[in-house]
């Protein structure tokens, strides 16, 4: 027999036998041929706060409906269910886990308590097993007939009491597993978690871990073994893999999948279809247990399509045939909107089920936040309510067009899977590589288009494509922002956000690659995974000389989800007045100065806009709302060359502007302003090691949006592309606010001792 032949063909080869050997381990045909239940369903056992009662009776309806019968408690911060695991459950508690038990009997579905005593527990002491058998009493006092022990992510060392009395580690959580099973009165289900729950932690190998060994020979044979793949979140799950598994633990392994979990890092989420997992597993696995994302309302997608993928069972079981290599079939009627009741699938192909469940959950966008969810929140004065062809009220906003299924589909690619983008978001990424690499030089986008050249057109072309693509994004978040069901908002609201700023981001920086800017600093692999679709657009920005990301600082979104809409862009010469007023409304620490500059109101402008206007316009950006400009940021690359030209380029046109009897007309405000207009301070040990200089200014509407983080990133990403090694700006003592944000975005403030500087102004630094 072939060293690995697949196991379906196997088990049909050895269905007479009374056992079989493969790799030289007995496995007892009666397991393999026993008409077990196959468990599929939920694991609740990710870090972070717990799902609430009401999310986990929505959940088992879902089930359910799905054909999905077990739900797996095991919350990491549940105390009750891992540190503190000792403690009984307080009277109020009890009563939720006996509602929680009784509903999801009620609806056919499995509760599975787990317990996880691993952290503290010692084996060989009896007042640590009677204490365990006290909780597990409690719990079958409510009505749970079902358990589970887990021994993950602990530490392997025996304290000196139990290296006494057991040869192992593996021994000694046998033996409690067993001695709790058999204490219980072999409940109809028990899983049992390992320490080496997966192929990369099993030491030396899966084939030749002496605990994985032990567990096998020694784990009472009705006790289900948990797994989760290869790795810990595992890409794919192969025939191979689990072949040699079940040949060292003699049994079919219960998989609990963190496919979709995203616990370990909290700028991910993952709304892809289930997949890496081939339909022909089904009859070699005692079941499939998903451990989803933190957010409840967002594993729609994660667990309708794993049930699809479970249904392959059946025709999997009687054919009894590995799922071919040249894709798959949907039965008829499967395209149609449905639950999977309505459907029956030969084989499983994750595009066709990720569409099954789009069209379905795409209505639950529409449905005010869910009745079964028990949350009311105010309807939408400007919106009309219809009903679904299902019965569910269905709310569409007025006006702007409601979010869509294409809206779903992009905001799924943006946030798939651990291991791959969706195919609109690997277009962002590919495009924005290709335009980065292959901007035309300066002065060449400007030129007449008859006289462009075929590179230049075509550039412009996939630029133009690539700003369609940012739109959509752009305007998919502003749709979501105005969905009924505010549960899925809230929950989706800060990983779009991001999306949205990030996308925005670079957009900005192609329009300064349009402008005449060029791209000098050294290019690095920007698909690495951690941080997701975000953090991937982020790498695509100039980077730090130490290897660090420019833009470490997460932007954080409003705390109200706003539908606003901002637009960086390189400066023009027809933005000049409306910068000016900007500076003005902005002169007194931030707030309105037209009543200090009666006057000259052009006195700030003159100061600190437009000499960047007129000697550094490529380093200007200017900040676009719905209403206009409501802000900019001026960047200068040389401060001393700068200084140098304002003083030959920029003071005669002042001192025209404001001749020496034009002072005896101002106020004290408007003559102090003039002289930091004559008078522009320079350091020129500042300049020594930040040679840049930074300007930025908001008006109030623009103001906690997260836009100046937003702003300072392309500046200082196009100081850094054109080889600065350090910036300063400067701030008034007053502006508290500013400070803060600076200081979070990696800027020192220097001593004005060392500089000489009047006390009234911060100076700050940040290398680059």
């Amino acid at each position: 027999m072939t060293e690995y032949m697949p196991l379906l063909h196997w088990y049909t080869r050895c269905d007479q036998r009374d056992e079989i050997t493969l790799e030289n381990k007995c496995i007892s045909m009666a397991d393999i041929r026993e008409d077990k239940r196959f468990l599929s369903g939920v694991v609740e056992g990710f870090y972070g706060r717990p799902w609430t009662t009401e999310q986990r009776l929505d959940l088992f309806s879902r089930m359910a409906r799905w054909n999905l019968n077990t739900y797996l408690y095991a919350p990491k911060d549940d105390d009750k269910h891992r540190a503190c695991w000792r403690d009984p459950y307080l009277l109020e508690e009890a009563d939720q886990l006996s509602q929680l038990i009784r509903q999801s009997s009620d609806r056919g579905v499995e509760f599975v308590y787990a317990i996880a005593p691993g952290l503290d527990i010692t084996f060989s002491s009896e007042r640590d097993v009677a204490a365990l058998k006290q909780k597990l009493n409690q719990l079958v006092s409510l009505g749970c007939h079902s358990f589970a022990i887990l021994f993950d992510d602990i530490e392997r060392e025996l304290c000196d009491d139990d290296a006494r009395r057991f040869p192992s580690f593996a021994h000694s959580q046998v033996a409690l597993t067993n001695q709790m099973y058999e204490y219980l009165g072999h409940p109809k289900v028990f899983m049992f978690c390992p320490t080496e729950y997966c192929a990369s932690r099993a030491q030396p190998s899966v084939r030749d871990s002496p605990y994985l060994q032990h567990i096998g020979e020694s784990l009472h044979p009705d006790i289900e073994f948990m797994w989760t793949g290869p790795k810990v979140i595992s890409k794919t799950i192969s025939i191979t893999s689990i072949t040699e598994l079940s040949a060292v633990i003699r049994r079919r392994p219960l998989i609990w999948d963190n496919l979709h979990a995203n616990d370990y890092d909290t700028r991910r989420l993952f709304l892809g279809p289930y997949t890496g997992r081939p339909a022909s597993l089904l009859p070699l696995i005692r079941g499939m247990l998903t451990n989803p994302n933190c957010e409840y309302s967002l594993n729609h997608i994660a667990i309708h399509t794993l049930a699809l993928w479970v249904r392959c069972r059946s025709a999997s079981h009687s054919l009894m045939d590995v799922e071919p290599a040249g894709g798959v079939e949907l039965a008829e009627g499967l395209e149609s909107v449905g639950t999977p009741e309505d459907t029956t699938l030969v084989t499983f192909e994750p595009s066709e089920a990720l569409e099954i469940a789009l069209r379905e959950w795409i209505v639950e966008f529409h449905v005010s936040t869910r009745k079964s969810l028990q949350q009311q929140l105010p309807a939408d004065k400007s919106a009309v309510t219809q009903k679904s062809s299902s019965g569910n009220q269905v709310t569409t906003p007025k006006g702007p067009s409601p979010f869509s299924l294409d809206d779903l589909r992009l905001l799924v690619d943006f946030f798939y899977l651990p291991f791959q983008h969706g195919a609109m978001a690997c277009t962002l990424l590919e495009e924005f590589i290709w335009l980065k690499g292959n901007a035309p030089g300066h002065g060449t986008m400007q030129c007449d288009p008859g006289e462009r050249s075929g590179e230049v057109a075509q550039w412009l072309e996939r630029a133009k494509q690539f700003r369609c693509l940012c739109t959509a994004v752009s305007d998919m978040y502003g749709r979501l922002t105005s969905i009924p069901n505010r549960l899925i908002l809230y929950d989706l609201y800060h990983y779009v956000w991001d999306a949205k700023e990030m996308t925005s981001l670079l957009n900005s920086y192609l329009s300064w690659l349009e402008a005449g800017g060029s791209e000098v600093s050294p290019e690095r692999e920007p698909f690495v995974r951690q941080g997701g679709i975000v953090a991937d657009m982020q790498r695509l920005l100039p980077q730090m000389s130490s290897c660090e990301e420019l833009f470490s600082h997460h932007t954080t979104p409003p705390h109200s989800p706003s539908s606003l809409i901002y637009t960086i862009r390189p400066y023009t010469i027809e933005d000049k007045g409306s910068l000016y007023e900007t500076c003005l409304k902005t002169a007194n620490c931030g707030d309105d100065a037209t009543t200090l500059y009666p006057s000259n109101p052009e006195l700030p402008g003159d100061r600190f806009v437009g000499p960047y206007c007129t000697l550094s316009s490529e380093l200007s950006f200017v900040l676009e709302d719905s209403e206009g400009v409501c802000g900019y940021v001026l960047g200068v690359l040389d401060s001393q060359k700068f200084y140098e030209r304002l003083k030959k380029e920029w003071l005669p046109l002042v001192h025209s502007k404001y001749p020496p009897e034009s002072c005896k007309t101002m106020n004290r405000t408007e003559q102090d302003m003039l002289k930091q207009v004559m008078n522009p301070e320079s350091s020129l040990l500042l300049h020594k090691d930040y040679p840049s200089h930074i300007r930025i200014d908001l008006l109030k509407r623009s103001q906690a949006q997260g836009v100046s983080t937003r702003m300072i990133n392309i500046v200082l990403s196009t100081l850094k592309a054109r080889g600065s090694c350090g910036v300063y700006l400067e701030l008034n003592s007053c502006n508290k606010k500013d400070l803060q944000l600076y200081i979070k975005l990696g800027f020192t403030v220097l001593s004005n001792d060392t500089l000489g500087r009047d006390p009234y102004t911060l100076v700050l630094v940040r290398q680059l």
